[in-house]
This record gives C-alpha cells, structure tokens and sequence, in this order.
C-alpha cells in the first residue's frame, strides 16, 4: 500500500531518474510507518529494503525505453550545440562575450518598455566595444571601421575643412575667393613643365582646327612618364595634362613653348612657331 502511494505522487521519471534511492525508501518508511500508528499496531519499521528498481507498466516498457533513449540523445545533441554555440559567441566578441549579450538583452528589454535606462545601457554596449575585453570578429569589423574613418578624415575630411575655412570668407566676398581658387589652380597647372599653349584668335568661329603639339613638349612628357612609373608614385595611373587651348587675351606666358594662329591676307590659318622651351 505505502509503495502505491508513493508511486501516485510522483512521476516514473521523477522516481526513476530526479530521486534517489535513499530518499525513496525515506518516504516509504514514513508512509508505511504512518499506517501502523494509524492502526495503533505498535510496531516500528526499522529500514526498508528496495530489491527492484522502478519500472513502467509492461504494455509501455518497450515504449518508455525508446523515449528514454531518444532523450540521452536529446540531450547529447542539447550539449553539442551549446557547445558550439559557446565557440561561435567566442570567436565573435571574444571570451567575454556574455558581457555583452547581457548588455544587449537588457537593452532590448529596457527598449520595449521605453524604459529611461535605456540610453545607460547603450552607452555600457558601446564603451564594451570600444575597451579591451572584445575580441574575435566584432574587433576586427571595429578596427576596420576605425581605419575606414581614419581614411575618410584624412582624404575627404581634409576637403571639408578646407571648405569650411573657405565658407565664412565667401559669403562675404563670393568673386573674390573664387578669383583667388581660379589663380591658385591656374598657377598650379602652368606651373607644369610638360604645357603647350596654343594662341587663337577669336575669329575662328565653329571651325575645325587639327593642331599637332610641340616635339620638345612630346619628349618631356615621354620623360615624365617614365619617371612616373619608375618611382610607383600614387598618382602614376592619372594620364598626363593634355595640350591646353587658350585665348590671346586670355594667356600669354612669356619664355614657355607655343605656337599663335593667325590669318593671313587670304583668308587662310597660319601657325607661328615659337622654340623658347625651358630645357631645364
């Protein structure tokens, strides 16, 4: 009778896997015991004696069987993937990942409750990321991110801060600082060794003109070039500035190579050399 009772309040696995058998035949005793004092039959149990394990109803025996095997595998399957889920955390933010997993479940859950200690918990999500203890891939998409910035600051950055330094000056004199740009890349492209300057007069209108430059001018850009790819430099694949086309009353650069068109008496093109070309 103690022994069906027992069995009533519990479940096969509890007795047969979560209870131990000192415990089992604890409870037996007391039952069994509690049943004589009921009867007032003054006898005292002393120990009791399992001599078979628990086992389910033969009709499901076979049945349980196979479900506790399935569930050995279960859980052996369970340990794999939490193991390899450990291995995946690791190598993406390092062996203190459960940190930062704790920092972002109590920020998704302070988020959905609109909670104002949300932005204290972004805050701790970013100095983790930012201090040593991150590791594994995150590190190496925020040092990647670091130097993608670092670049940026010192290539188009550096352009916004020139354009910043300009901004205040032109608005309030507009043509004078665009006068002033226009000089300083003018001055930087005439500045080159390799330009030809070609003089037109403004009657030209839409005609066609096939203009051959300068040999002297040719063996100086051969030269460039060759220095160019000799010494690898970081420009080396920029083509080289082409033969410039100006007005008369645009340029005139005194001692530099270039050639004037002019018409003649019968109407016709005519090209004056000039040979003064810096050799140096």
């Amino acid at each position: 009778r103690a022994v069906i009772h027992v069995a009533a309040r519990h479940t096969l696995q509890e007795l047969r896997e979560e209870l131990s058998t000192e415990e089992i035949r604890a409870m037996l005793k007391q039952d069994v015991q509690s049943t004589l004092d009921s009867a007032r039959s003054g006898i005292r149990v002393i120990d009791v004696v399992l001599e078979e394990k628990f086992l389910p109803p033969r009709f499901i025996q076979k049945s349980f069987e196979d479900f506790t095997i399935n569930r050995q595998l279960a859980r052996q399957e369970i340990q794999a993937s939490q193991k390899k889920a450990d291995e995946l955390l690791i190598k993406t933010a390092g062996e203190y990942y459960s940190e930062l997993t704790g920092l972002i479940d109590r920020y998704e859950e302070a988020w959905e409750l609109d909670s104002s200690d949300a932005g204290d918990i972004l805050a701790g999500i970013n100095a983790f990321l930012d201090g040593s203890k991150v590791a594994g891939t995150a590190s190496n998409y925020i040092n990647s991110a670091n130097g993608y910035l670092a670049s940026i600051d010192t290539s188009i950055g550096l352009e916004a801060r020139r354009f910043d330094g300009l901004l205040d000056a032109y608005r309030e004199h507009p043509q004078l600082v665009v006068a002033q740009r226009w000089l300083e890349v003018y001055g930087t492209v005439m500045d080159r060794r390799d330009v030809e300057v070609m003089y037109v007069p403004r009657q030209l209108g839409s005609m066609a003109l096939d203009l051959s430059g300068l040999q002297a001018v040719k063996d100086i850009r051969r030269r460039a070039e060759m220095q160019q790819r000799e010494l690898e430099a970081t420009y080396r694949d920029l083509d080289l500035l082409g033969s410039t086309l100006k007005r008369v009353d645009e340029m005139k650069e005194a001692g530099r190579a270039g050639r004037q068109l002019e018409f003649d008496d019968s109407g016709r093109i005519k090209g004056l050399r000039s040979e003064n070309l810096d050799k140096n």
